[in-house]
């Protein structure tokens, strides 16, 4: 059994396959990646993951602030996305960690 996950967002208007920043801080977009493939998550991308006996799957994804242009300020970082799904009911756990 699997699961198909999508991610989607708004995207940054200079670097269409990063996630648009709506914090303070100006020339910074959000770079989201699938940690098991080192895949870029992009808006529309999919995923399509394995389910264990026990009905339970992980994904793991890391995200960082990239500046594609240079000329970073400083303020927060802010960002927005959405997992959709195919196949089952994911319950997220965990949705933030150091």
């Amino acid at each position: 059994m699997t699961v198909t996950v999508t991610l989607t967002g708004s995207l940054e208007p200079d670097v269409p396959e990063h996630y648009i920043n709506t914090g303070t801080t100006t020339h910074v977009a959000i770079e989201v990646m699938d940690v098991a493939s080192t895949q870029a998550m992009s808006n529309g991308k999919t995923l399509t993951i394995g389910i264990n006996t026990e009905h339970k799957t992980s994904l793991a994804l890391k995200s960082r602030m990239i500046t594609p242009n240079g000329k970073a300020t400083s303020g927060s970082v802010i960002g927005l996305t959405q997992l959709l799904n195919k196949g089952a009911a994911i319950t997220l756990e965990r949705i933030l960690s150091n």
